[in-house]
């Protein structure tokens, strides 16, 4: 039951009874949550004066986000629905909001928070936090983007000088963290102060990391089995640059040459690259990273990347070839005396001085 405060107010020849004219009552704002978050309220406390306006924001962890939340007094129950279907992050889905609420009597805020579904949207990615300095004994740190962390595994391979500059794995079956990030030892002794690259792939769990004894390059195998990939290289002044890798595939008969080649270029760096068709084809177009049908063309090496160059049958071509009995010459049109198969080709005789055309 709410009361009220009598105020009583005397004078020398009357007495005044004011009664109702405050109310002291305080209400409780209860909060209750689902899934992964939490209700943050401005001002702090839970208890407010009858009349005071709270702001309840709903937050998220990393990985989920608000899905609905309801605010419940006397009874009644008002839910705002931010997605009512299965959440992914290509649907609205918020990191965040806020609301103002008056508190005028008990009051409960639920907020219902859903996990976001990393499958649905974008390439699968693994990145690097941070590069720990050569000779340290600090993990390398890292994160995986738009996969199921369970479902991975990360590789991890470092280059060092003194082992003339081959890769060698430093761990091969790394776990990767629910929240899609994980940590690495790159020690390897006196060797780290020589080390000149580290390479980290993203790997079904499943699948196994080939040897890399005496292996000047990165496997084939390993790149293709590797969802994502990610290298870095430390420049004689100690700074780190970014090294991506361009993939090269064919439809057809025929190859592609890089200039410069190596397939492994710092970020930034521009490759020239050539088609050559096999006997009987014709280079058609480039596909992938690069969509043109100019030979050679050039890419510019800001993220890992493939190109396919695609080449196409060639039409048979034949000799036409003229020989001339008395005086006088032929002309062809389109001259050259070479010609795509169903090519039509006009000859024209005209006969020397005295001489007719038979």
């Amino acid at each position: 039951m709410k009361s009220g405060i009598c105020i009583v107010i005397m004078t020398a020849t009357t007495l005044t009874a004011v009664c109702g004219c405050f109310n002291p009552e305080k209400y409780t704002l209860e909060i209750d949550i689902e899934g992964k978050g939490e209700i943050v309220l401005s001002p702090t406390g839970g208890r407010y004066d009858s009349g005071t306006t709270v702001t309840v924001t709903a937050v998220p962890e990393a990985g989920w986000c608000l899905h609905s939340w309801s605010f419940d007094a006397t009874n009644k129950t008002a839910t705002v629905i931010v997605n009512s279907g299965p959440i992914d992050v290509g649907q609205i889905c918020l990191d965040e909001l806020s609301h103002e609420l008056k508190i005028m009597e008990d009051t409960r805020v639920q907020a219902v928070f859903m996990e976001q579904d990393r499958n649905d949207h974008g390439k699968p990615e693994i990145v690097f936090d941070e590069v720990p300095a050569w000779g340290s004994t600090e993990d390398l740190t890292g994160k995986t983007l738009h996969v199921t962390p369970q479902d991975y595994r990360v590789a991890l391979a470092i280059y060092t000088s003194n082992w003339f500059n081959k890769p060698f794995w430093t761990q091969k079956t790394l776990i990767i963290r629910d929240d899609g990030t994980w940590s690495g030892d790159i020690t390897t002794g006196t060797g780290d102060q020589y080390a000149t690259k580290i390479f980290a792939a993203l790997v079904p769990k499943d699948y196994v990391p080939p040897t890399l004894n005496n292996t000047a390059v990165l496997p084939v195998e390993l790149l293709e089995n590797a969802v994502a990939f990610c290298q870095v290289r430390r420049t004689a002044s100690n700074d780190v640059v970014n090294v991506f890798h361009l993939s090269l595939n064919q439809e057809g008969e025929g190859g592609v040459s890089l200039n410069p080649p190596g397939g492994h270029y710092d970020e930034g760096g521009t490759v020239t690259l050539t088609a050559t068709p096999g006997p009987g084809w014709r280079f058609d177009h480039y596909a992938g990273a690069i969509e043109d049908t100019q030979n050679p063309a050039t890419i510019v090496m800001d993220e890992n990347k493939t190109v396919t160059a695609v080449f196409a049958e060639s039409i048979p071509r034949y000799n036409l070839d003229v020989s001339i009995e008395g005086k006088g010459v032929v002309t062809l049109d389109p001259p050259g005396g070479h010609y795509d198969e169903g090519g039509t080709v006009t000859l024209t005789a005209t006969p020397g001085p005295g001489w007719r055309f038979d």
